[in-house]
């Protein structure tokens, strides 16, 4: 697979287990910080605010894949605003996470 923060190819397996997200981190610290972050909404694991992923990276699907998003089972392109994403952890698409903030507020 490809990681979407360094663009290299990666192992599945050392994906899966979190290594090389660890590891591209924090060699990434640079670039992973220039990214935006939204205000309020944070990562359900690891409670550090979702960033907002710019046009970069392999398309994506929604990891909460949820009957009611839109876009559930589809792969999507990042264009650069439609992907939040702690990179440790978790990725989402946009649509389903402002929908479940706004029914958190």
């Amino acid at each position: 697979m490809v990681c979407y923060l360094c663009l290299e190819d990666v192992k599945l397996e050392d994906w899966n287990t979190g290594h090389h997200r660890k590891q591209c981190a924090s060699r990434c610290t640079a670039q992973l910080s220039t990214f935006q972050t939204h205000s309020s909404i944070q990562c359900i694991e690891c409670k550090n605010k979702l960033r907002i992923w710019p046009d970069q990276g392999p398309p994506f699907q929604c990891d909460f894949q949820l009957p009611s998003c839109p876009t559930a089972g589809q792969e999507i392109g990042a264009s650069g605003g439609n992907r939040y994403n702690c990179f440790h952890v978790t990725m989402t698409c946009v649509r389903l996470v402002l929908k479940l903030w706004r029914v958190w507020r």
